[in-house]
């Protein structure tokens, strides 16, 4: 019973213990991220495949994304597959910004896209970089991937966290 009695008062004073004020709607919005690891994180551009893949899930988002249900719209509102399989066509959310206010479109995507075709050697290791044979920005919110050849994982590998974020 001692022993209880000191856990008991114990607790009821941690409980009388003064707490930060949470802030205001009033204040001005974050403008970082806190991450907690085990692990330095690193540089994580995700064409560097050096960084941590968890604080790249946090930062960088997919135009599709992998779920246990399949694949499901992310950045990408919808898209068509072309008979042939060789075309995909994305159109993009019209809601979305970069971090510094610079709005997200299909030039973005390309330029993207871009990079990793620029940098076929690092990315060569996953087999849609190898079939990629030109992308597009249609217009401002429709993006369009051809490939060489149909290829089956295209949008599960859209949905991985690098290189395609």
């Amino acid at each position: 019973m001692g022993k209880l009695f000191v856990v008991v008062i114990a607790l009821l004073g941690l409980a009388g213990c003064s707490r930060e004020e949470l802030p205001s709607k009033a204040e001005a919005p974050r403008t970082e991220l806190a991450y907690a690891s085990t692990k330095d994180i690193r540089n994580i551009n995700p064409h560097l495949y050096s960084g941590e893949m968890a604080a790249q899930n946090m930062v960088f988002e997919p135009l599709v994304v992998n779920t246990k249900e399949g694949v499901k719209p992310w950045l990408a509102e919808s898209w068509e597959i072309s008979p042939d399989g060789k075309e995909y066509t994305f159109h993009l959310r019209k809601d979305v910004a970069f971090t510094d206010g610079t709005p997200f479109n299909a030039e973005a995507v390309k330029a993207n896209m871009d990079a990793i075709v620029s940098n076929l050697p690092r990315h060569a290791w996953l087999d849609m970089v190898n079939e990629i044979d030109r992308n597009e920005a249609v217009d401002e919110y429709t993006y369009k991937l051809v490939l060489k050849h149909p290829y089956y994982p295209t949008l599960v590998e859209l949905g991985l966290t690098r290189p395609f974020r």
